[in-house]
C-alpha cells in the first residue's frame, strides 16, 4: 500500500512539474519591459498604449510599477533583465539612484530606454517627447493670465504639491511652474511652501488636510499630477473651501477632467498620451530592428506637435 501511495504522490508532484514548467514555457517572443515609478492615471495610460502597441508588433510585454519607492523600481529592472527583456524602457526614475540598475541591465547586453537624464551613460537613448516642464510652464502661463494680469494689486499665496523632486519628471514639472512664475512679468505672487507627495492622492490629501490648518492663507495650489489634485480638492472641499482656492492640476486625464467639471479643480494641462505612448513605443522597436536614429549624446527625439491642450471650466466638455 505504501508503495502505490509513495508511487502516486511521484505521479502527482511530476505532473505539477510539468504544468508548473509549461505556464514557464518560453512563447518565442522577443521581450520587452516596461519600469514605471509610478502608476497614477497618466502612467497607467500611457504604459496601456505602449503595451498595445508593443504587443501589436509581435513582442512579449512584462510591465511594472514601483508605486514610488525608488529600492522597487531598481529591483523591477533587475527582474526585468532576468525575464530575458531585451529592452526596457524607464520612466520617472531618480537619476543618482538608479544608476546600479542601469548598468547591472547594460553589463547584460539589455538596451536602455531612458526617459530622462541619468548620472551614468550606461544607456542605450534618452528619448524626449513630452517636456516635464513644459506642462509646468502651461500651468504657470494660464493662472497669469487668469490671475496675475487681472488683479495686479494683489498678491497671490502659492502652495506647489511636487511629485518626486529626485525624479527628472518630478523636478521638471517643479521647475516648470516656478520659470513659468518668474518669466511671467508679475511679481505679485508668494510660495509659501512646497511638498513632495509622491504623486499619490492620500498623501496629497494628506498633506492638504494640515496645510488647509497651517497655511489657511493659501489662494493657489499647483498639483504635478491629477491624482494629487484629488487628493488635494477633497481636503478643500472637507473645510468647506472648494472655490475658493485656485487648483491646478496636469494630465486632463479622466479624474482631472471630472474635478474641472464639478468646479473643484480649474485648470489642467491635457497631454496627448496616444501620441507620446506610441512615440515612445515605437523607439524602443526601431532600436531592436536596429532603425532607430541616435545622436551623439544619445538621445532621441519625439515629435513635439500637438502634446498639450489647456483644459478649464470653458472648454472641459470638449475632452469628456
Amino acid at each position: 500500500m505504501k508503495k502505490v501511495l509513495a508511487a502516486i504522490l511521484i505521479c502527482l508532484l511530476s505532473c505539477s512539474f510539468v504544468f508548473a514548467s509549461g505556464s514557464q514555457e518560453d512563447s518565442g517572443k522577443t521581450r520587452v519591459g516596461i519600469s514605471m515609478f509610478v502608476m497614477d492615471a497618466g502612467m497607467t495610460e500611457l504604459s496601456a498604449i505602449m503595451r498595445t502597441q508593443l504587443e501589436a508588433a509581435g513582442y512579449e510585454v512584462y510591465v511594472t510599477s514601483a508605486d514610488s519607492q525608488m529600492n522597487k523600481q531598481i529591483s523591477d529592472i533587475e527582474d526585468l533583465v532576468t525575464r530575458g527583456c531585451k529592452i526596457i524602457w524607464a520612466q520617472g526614475f531618480d537619476k543618482d539612484a538608479i544608476t546600479a540598475a542601469f548598468e547591472y541591465a547594460i553589463d547584460n547586453g539589455v538596451m536602455i530606454a531612458s526617459s530622462g537624464e541619468v548620472s551614468t551613460d550606461a544607456f542605450t537613448y534618452m528619448y524626449f517627447n513630452a517636456s516635464d516642464e513644459e506642462t509646468g510652464l502651461i500651468q504657470a502661463d494660464w493662472f497669469t493670465e487668469n490671475y496675475l494680469s487681472k488683479n495686479p494689486d494683489h498678491v497671490y499665496k502659492i502652495a506647489i504639491c511636487n511629485g518626486t523632486l529626485s525624479t527628472s519628471g518630478g523636478y521638471g514639472r517643479y521647475m516648470g511652474v516656478i520659470h513659468g512664475l518668474e518669466n511671467s512679468g508679475y511679481t505679485n505672487y508668494e510660495i509659501v511652501t512646497t511638498q513632495d507627495c509622491n504623486y499619490i492622492t492620500e498623501t496629497a490629501q494628506a498633506w492638504a488636510e494640515g496645510l488647509m490648518i497651517s497655511h489657511p492663507e493659501i489662494e493657489v495650489i499647483f498639483c504635478a499630477n491629477d491624482d494629487m489634485a484629488l487628493g488635494v480638492t477633497n481636503a478643500i472641499d472637507a473645510v468647506g473651501r472648494t472655490g475658493e482656492i485656485v487648483v491646478l492640476g496636469t494630465d486632463g486625464m479622466d479624474v482631472g477632467l471630472t474635478l474641472v467639471e464639478e468646479g473643484k479643480m480649474d485648470f489642467t494641462v491635457k497631454l496627448n498620451v496616444s501620441a507620446i505612448g506610441e512615440g515612445m513605443a515605437q523607439s524602443m522597436i526601431d532600436c531592436l530592428n536596429g532603425t532607430l536614429e541616435i545622436g551623439e549624446d544619445k538621445t532621441v527625439y519625439g515629435n513635439p506637435d500637438l502634446l498639450y491642450s489647456r483644459v478649464d471650466k470653458t472648454n472641459y466638455q470638449e475632452f469628456i
